[in-house]
């Protein structure tokens, strides 16, 4: 009875065995993508992306001590986003002017304004000799579609 209790274990277990060791057969083809949240604004897919707009016309907003600010969009996705540019007066140098695109931080749509926000941070860099656009994100003064919110 013995040999037979110890037999039978020995049986059980090369089952066992056999069962937990041999290699799982998986359809591919019936396997969907692990979902990516908020992949579509990560470097490697923003990269992959291609990007093709152009300035509005420039619409003349208000003279500083040496530059000339502009309102001015460009077609973002769809949405007319709009932004305050500023330029250097001078002549421009061989190699263009440098260059800064000024993005607010989160502002509450209600009460963000082009020309109001920021405008000591952009008057400091544009009379030091620097284009720049500060854009008005989406939701933001007259840029169109919904502001997305703080977090990203």
């Amino acid at each position: 009875m013995v040999g037979l209790v110890s037999k039978s274990i020995l049986l059980l277990g090369l089952v066992l065995a056999f069962t937990f060791t041999r290699p799982v057969v998986v359809d591919q083809s019936a396997l969907s993508p692990t979902p990516f949240p908020f992949e579509e604004i990560t470097i490697p897919y923003l990269r992959q992306r291609n990007y093709q707009s152009q300035f509005s016309d420039l619409q003349f907003t208000y003279k500083g001590s040496n530059y000339t600010a502009y309102l001015a969009s460009f077609d973002s996705d769809g949405f007319k986003i709009n932004g305050l540019l500023t330029k250097p007066d001078s002549d421009r140098p061989e190699n263009g002017w440098p260059a800064i695109i000024f993005i607010h931080g989160y502002i509450p749509p209600s009460t963000y304004s082009t020309l109001d926000n920021y405008y000591d941070y952009v008057d400091y860099l544009a009379e030091n000799g620097f284009i720049v656009f500060k854009i008005d994100l989406r939701g933001h003064a007259s840029s169109e579609g919904e502001a997305s919110g703080a977090y990203y």
